[in-house]
């Protein structure tokens, strides 16, 4: 009022009516807050109108000249979670009160429109929504001190319409970003749902789809809100449904949250005995995601117990293949293979026979992990022939993939190739597009070895465009890392160092900084190439740091070698040759069979230092290397 002057200027009486008969509208009650803000006092007509049309102030009056009908549309409307949806809000009705007449309704609501939209109770907002401000919105559902304050009974029963409707919807729908973007919708109204039932259902759904879609804060802070009450009612359903989204969580690598979970299903007295057994499996595998193999195995041995002793001997197999994959993490093949075959063995005796391909794959992976590519090769076409004798088609793929590892580390070229393109068919036709960047990159690195740098490169970014999409972000960082590497064959500076940095930037992004180290020896590399021995040693040092910090030890012998490259061209001949020397002896330790290249390097340099330097190396190394070493002064 005091905006415009023909209305300031009115009489205070008039002001007063003015009030009155505009008192109840949303905008002015907030234009009223608004002004009683900045002013610290609210003038005096607007306190004579809330003394005096108490029922205007509070909305109330307005409400009072709605119909029965159309009060009953605005509450829907409003329990209805933004944005609201002129032919959901009519659906919600229609489940609420088991009517039929869809073109019945619609004219109800439409008149209802027209008279909520007089009075400035609801606004349109385009299309098909209306809005509502958040006044009407309280003075329906939690003003305690309006007469038109609705009943908890009737709140919840509109929620549980509304909830009702969007599930049918998410199971209308065949998109699955779609699907999603119904789940998230409907929580606020299954939030309020006092059926469990409905909860299940909805929170084993949200589970299912949202990994790739929403981040994992979205879901541990819908079972948050809701976690008492499913431990509360404490049924088999509800048991399961915390079990699925803990599984969720962790897939998500939300593992304290998912730890915390699984641990106070563990700690329940009502989970069934059987049960227990399952839920100290899954922590142990909650732990082995985040390589923390004492705890892993401890949860295991623990699951292995409660199984033998409530008689679940088909679930044993699945433990102790787990088992045997923390030993292969580890690298104690001898214990890998010892649980493996354990899990082979209850497999076959339960009639488990699905469960046995993964099983030869992981076995499979131990040999290759030894380079006993026969064995390999051997149990990994086993792991074949299971999976298509019991189509479980979607495994194929990794079992292809590693295959074509094999041949590619054998550098038979031809049947690494056709290995992975068999992978990419069978992935590709069973869904598993997140392992298609894998493959893509392994394509990538035969062509590379085979110096075919077009068909690398077009096969790495490959995989970078399946990685992104499917939000395999940990891995973007090797294959940034090997178009690097392609670049820099070509001696194309600029583009080698670019992705070596876009490589640093995921690493550390990721927590994969055992793969760090790698990357700043390649940078080294590139800048040694061009005579940049500052930038080259700083980078060389920092690879040092990064594989001492994470025991990436047998990798240091390289870059000790190319710090010792680094001095001779500069003529620091003393200094080049205690690198040397470091390198030798971690090839020796680590890499035997890499060693002959630092001896070669030292002996090049080793005439021209005095004989104190000699000395000193003579000190160092073993009497028959040092022998060879002066063999030809």
């Amino acid at each position: 009022i005091n905006t415009y002057p023909h209305l300031r200027n009115l009489e205070e009486e008039e002001r007063f009516n003015l009030l009155k008969a505009i008192g109840g509208h949303p905008y002015i009650i907030y234009l009223m807050s608004q002004y009683y803000s900045q002013h610290q006092h609210i003038p005096t007509a607007v306190e004579k109108a809330l003394s005096e049309g108490a029922d205007y102030a509070q909305l109330d009056g307005f409400l009072s000249l709605l119909s029965k009908e159309s009060l009953d549309w605005l509450v829907i409307a409003a329990v209805f979670p933004d944005p609201k949806s002129i032919p959901y809000i009519i659906g919600s009705k229609m489940i609420r009160d088991s009517l039929k007449d869809s073109q019945k309704l619609e004219i109800s609501f439409r008149k209802a429109h027209d008279e909520l939209l007089a009075l400035s109770l609801i606004t349109l907002s385009g299309g098909n929504l209306i809005g509502i401000h958040p006044l009407v919105h309280y003075q329906l559902l939690k003003n305690t001190n309006s007469k038109y304050i609705q009943s908890s009974e009737i709140i919840v029963k509109t929620h549980h319409a509304i909830a009702q409707l969007f599930m049918s919807f998410y199971n209308q729908e065949k998109e699955k970003k779609s699907k999603v973007n119904v789940l998230i919708h409907a929580w606020d109204s299954i939030l309020h749902c006092e059926d469990t039932e409905i909860l299940n259902d909805y929170l084993q759904e949200c589970a299912s789809i949202f990994m790739g879609y929403v981040a994992s804060s979205v879901i541990s802070g819908m079972i948050h809100q809701v976690e008492d009450k499913l431990f509360e009612k404490g049924d088999e359903k509800s048991f399961y449904t915390i079990g699925f989204c803990a599984q969720t969580l962790n897939d998500m690598r939300n593992f304290d949250y998912s730890l915390k979970l699984f641990n106070r299903l563990k700690d329940d007295k009502r989970l069934p005995l059987d049960q227990k057994g399952m839920v100290l499996h899954t922590i142990g595998m909650v732990y082995e995601e985040q390589r923390k193999w004492v705890e892993a195995l401890e949860n295991y041995n623990q699951a292995l117990e409660w199984k033998k002793n409530t008689g679940q001997n088909q679930q044993l197999g699945g433990t102790y293949h787990h088992i045997g994959m923390v030993y292969e993490e580890q690298r104690k093949w001898v214990e890998a293979l010892e649980n493996y075959n354990q899990a082979l063995e209850w497999k076959k005796n339960t009639g488990q026979n699905q469960q046995l391909g993964s099983t030869y794959h992981q076995i499979g992976m131990v040999y290759q992990e030894q380079r006993k590519w026969v064995e390999a090769l051997g149990n990994y076409n086993q792991a074949l022939e299971w999976y298509k004798n019991t189509g479980q088609n979607q495994q194929l793929g990794s079992t292809y993939h590693q295959i074509g590892m094999v041949y590619q580390e054998q550098r038979k070229w031809v049947e690494a190739l056709k290995n992975y393109n068999q992978a990419l068919e069978w992935n590709k036709n069973t869904g598993q597009n997140q392992q298609l960047g894998g493959t893509y990159h392994q394509i990538g690195m035969v062509y590379e070895e085979q110096r075919k740098w077009v068909e690398a490169l077009g096969n790495y970014n490959q995989a970078l465009e399946w990685n992104k999409n499917t939000g395999q972000n940990q891995e973007l960082g090797s294959t940034y890392h090997q178009i690097g590497m392609v670049y820099q064959e070509q001696r194309k500076w600029v583009e080698a160092l670019g992705n070596y940095n876009q490589a640093l930037e995921w690493y550390k992004n990721t927590g994969q900084n055992h793969e760090l180290g790698g990357t700043y020896h390649q940078i080294g590399m590139v800048y040694q190439e061009q005579r940049k021995w500052v930038e080259a040693l700083e980078n060389y040092n920092q690879a040092l740091e990064w594989n001492k910090n994470t025991g990436q030890n047998q990798q240091l012998g390289s870059t000790y070698h190319q710090i010792g490259r680094v001095y001779e061209e500069q003529k620091k001949l003393y200094k080049a040759a205690g690198f040397f020397l470091k390198a030798l002896s971690n090839f020796i330790k680590y890499n035997p069979g890499e060693g002959g290249i630092a001896f070669q390097s030292l002996k090049r340099v080793f005439p021209s230092l005095d004989e104190e330097e000699k000395s000193k190396i003579k000190e160092t190394l073993p009497e028959e290397l040092y022998k060879e070493l002066i063999k030809d002064e």
